[in-house]
């Protein structure tokens, strides 16, 4: 009896610990799309080019500015958002659906106020750091810096862990796993 339960309180104990990494994981994974999305919405070329998002050569410009930051960030994926809550540039690479306008976390930032969002996206789980886009003091637009937990993703976490893990909503569905 004593036995068995030295072995639950074990196994308890090792669940706690990894449920433990895995958040600290996820934080640090937001930490890494804030700090992203707010140096990349603070360059002054992004919210200079956004003040003048009408004159279509700009447009090449602002892509430029959120590949090169794509490059240097570890973040998935940069999306800009006009003042009209339209998405006018996203870097390549990931496939996700059009966000709609009614994204969360666009019309709060085009407020000035940054946002963290998570949304179900293609079978994943989402992670968007929504920041303000200002020009002269004034916004101008929103940076979006997102991550994705796939179930690739949750694979490499689950091989550095030595546990098998899985994304769940409060309803019970799997949004991402380590193994089918």
């Amino acid at each position: 009896d004593l036995l068995y339960v030295s072995l639950d309180k074990r196994e308890e104990e090792k669940l706690n610990s990894i449920s433990l990494a895995l958040v600290n994981l996820i934080e640090a994974q937001n930490i890494q799309a804030q700090i992203t999305a707010r140096l990349t919405a603070n360059r002054n070329s992004l919210g200079r080019n956004m003040a003048h998002i009408k004159r279509i050569d700009f447009l090449p410009v602002i892509g430029n500015a959120l590949d090169e930051a794509l490059r240097d960030s570890g973040v998935d994926f940069l999306e800009v958002f006009d003042q009209q809550e339209v998405m006018v540039y996203r870097t390549q690479g990931i496939d996700l659906s059009p966000p709609s306008a009614g994204n969360w976390g666009v019309f709060e930032a085009l407020s000035g106020s940054p946002s963290l969002v998570s949304s179900v996206e293609k079978g994943g789980l989402t992670l968007r750091a929504i920041e303000p886009i200002r020009h002269d003091g004034v916004v101008v637009g929103a940076l979006s810096a997102g991550l994705r937990f796939t179930p690739e993703v949750l694979k490499r976490i689950s091989k550095n862990l030595g546990a098998e893990l899985a994304l769940v909503t409060s309803t019970g569905k799997v949004l991402a796993a380590s193994s089918p």
